[in-house]
C-alpha cells in the first residue's frame, strides 16, 4: 500500500488499485474552488430551507468545520425564522466512525463521552416530524459540547460560545525546534529580539504521517483519531513548540487558528500545524489539526506559486476544539510538511496532482519581534 499512495502521477491513482474511479479526473483537474465545484455546493441552497436540523459531529471528524459550518449557517442564516430557531448542534470528542462512544483512538474520555446517538435522533425526530415544525417548540439549548481534558458537556446558545477570547500563544527558539528534544517554546510573551528562524526539509518521498505507522496500524489504516504523537516528533522534519506545565487549568472552546510567518525555496510547499495537550506522563494527544496549501495562502480560487526565500503571512484554520489543559499538563504546537495520507502529499512543485516529479522543499518559519507567528485560542475569559 504505501507504494501505491506515493505513486505519481496523483491522477493515476485508479489504475494502480485497480477501481474504477470516474470522479477523480474532474476532481483532480480542478483544485481551484472553481465553477466545477457548483453542483455540490449546497451553501445557498440549504439558508433556504424551512426544516429544523440536528447537527452531530465530532472534533475528530474529517467533517467537523462543515458540519458546524452548517448549523451556524441555519442558525444565523436561515431566510426563515422558525428555522433559525429549531437547529441544534452536538459536538463531542469523536471521529467519523466513534460518535457516541467513550474510547476514540488512544483516548478514553470516560462514560460522560457516551451518548446514544439513535435515541437523539428519535427524540429530535419525534419532536419536529410528528407535527408542523413552525409550531413545535423552539430549542432551548442550541449547542451542547464536550470539553476533552476536564470531560464535561457544556452548554450555549451559540457556536463558538460566549465568554472566550482570542489569545495569542507565541511560537519561540534558538533556530532548532526540529523533533522533541529541540529547543522550541511556546508561551504568552511575544518575541522581542531577533530569534533565529527554524527550518526542516519536506521530502514528498519521505512525508510526515499522519499518525504513527505501527504493525497494528499500517499507513492505509492512518485516523484522525487521538494517537500518541511522540513517534512523529522524532522526525526532524517536526517543528515541535512546547510550554512549561501549567500549574492551573487553561480552557479553551470555539475556533482555532495559526497565524505564521513562514517561506520555501519552493514554488508550492504545505504547512501543517497540530495543536497538543502534553499530558504528564509525557503522552502527546492531538486535539485539532490545520493544512494549507501554500499556492492557496491568498485564494482558493486563484492559486498563485511561491517565490522561493520570499516571506509570507499565512493563516491555518484548525476548525472547531473544546479542551481543558490540566494543571501538570503542557501545551504544545507541532508544524510539519505533510500530515500523509489523510491529506494527499505536496509534490512542491507546483504541477499539481498531474506531475510525476517531486522537490524537497526547505521551509522555514519565522517567531521573532516583526514576524510573532502564533496560535490563537479562545481562552476563557
Amino acid at each position: 500500500w504505501r507504494k501505491t499512495l506515493l505513486h505519481l502521477p496523483m491522477s493515476e491513482i485508479d489504475e494502480q488499485i485497480g477501481w474504477s474511479i470516474p470522479w477523480l479526473e474532474g476532481m483532480l483537474t480542478h483544485p481551484e474552488h472553481d465553477g466545477y465545484w457548483k453542483p455540490t455546493e449546497m451553501s445557498t441552497e440549504m439558508v433556504q430551507l424551512k426544516l429544523p436540523m440536528q447537527h452531530i459531529v465530532g472534533y475528530y471528524d474529517f467533517f467537523s468545520r462543515e458540519t458546524v459550518g452548517n448549523f451556524s449557517r441555519m442558525q444565523h442564516w436561515s431566510t426563515d425564522l422558525a428555522t433559525q430557531l429549531r437547529q441544534q448542534l452536538i459536538l463531542g470528542p469523536w471521529d467519523h466512525g466513534s460518535i457516541g462512544r467513550a474510547k476514540v483512538g488512544d483516548v478514553d474520555f470516560g462514560e460522560n463521552a457516551v451518548i446514544d446517538k439513535d435515541g437523539e435522533n428519535l427524540k429530535w425526530f419525534n419532536q419536529y416530524l410528528k407535527a408542523d415544525a413552525a409550531k413545535s417548540p423552539v430549542v432551548a439549548v442550541p449547542v451542547r459540547y464536550f470539553s476533552m481534558g476536564d470531560n464535561v458537556w457544556q452548554e450555549a446558545q451559540t457556536w463558538p460560545p460566549q465568554g472566550f477570547t482570542p489569545t495569542p500563544f507565541y511560537l519561540h527558539s534558538e533556530g532548532s525546534a526540529n523533533t522533541g528534544a529541540g529547543n522550541g517554546r511556546l508561551d504568552y510573551c511575544p518575541p522581542v529580539t531577533a530569534e533565529p528562524a527554524d527550518s526542516f526539509k519536506a521530502d514528498p518521498a519521505d512525508p510526515a504521517p499522519a499518525c504513527p505507522v505501527t504493525e497494528k496500524r499500517p499507513l492505509i489504516a492512518a485516523t484522525w483519531a487521538p494517537v500518541d504523537q511522540r513517534p512523529i516528533e522524532k522526525r526532524n522534519d517536526v517543528l515541535v513548540y512546547t510550554s512549561e506545565p501549567y500549574t492551573e487549568p487553561l480552557t479553551f472552546a470555539g475556533n482555532a487558528q495559526a497565524k505564521l510567518y513562514v517561506s520555501a525555496d519552493t514554488p508550492d510547499a504545505d504547512w501543517v500545524v497540530k495543536l497538543i495537550d502534553v499530558h504528564p506522563d509525557g503522552f502527546a494527544q492531538n486535539l485539532a489539526v490545520g493544512i494549507l496549501r501554500g499556492r492557496f495562502r491568498d485564494s482558493e480560487l486563484k492559486p498563485t506559486a511561491l517565490h522561493p526565500g520570499e516571506e509570507y503571512e499565512i493563516t491555518v484554520d484548525l476548525g472547531p476544539i473544546a479542551a481543558q489543559i490540566g494543571a501538570g499538563h503542557r501545551l504544545r504546537v507541532d508544524i510539519c510538511g505533510a500530515y500523509f495520507p489523510l491529506f494527499d502529499r505536496n509534490p512542491n512543485t507546483g504541477e499539481g496532482p498531474f506531475g510525476k516529479e517531486t522537490k524537497i522543499a526547505t521551509e522555514k518559519v519565522y517567531h521573532d519581534a516583526v514576524r510573532p507567528s502564533r496560535i490563537i485560542l479562545p481562552c476563557r475569559e
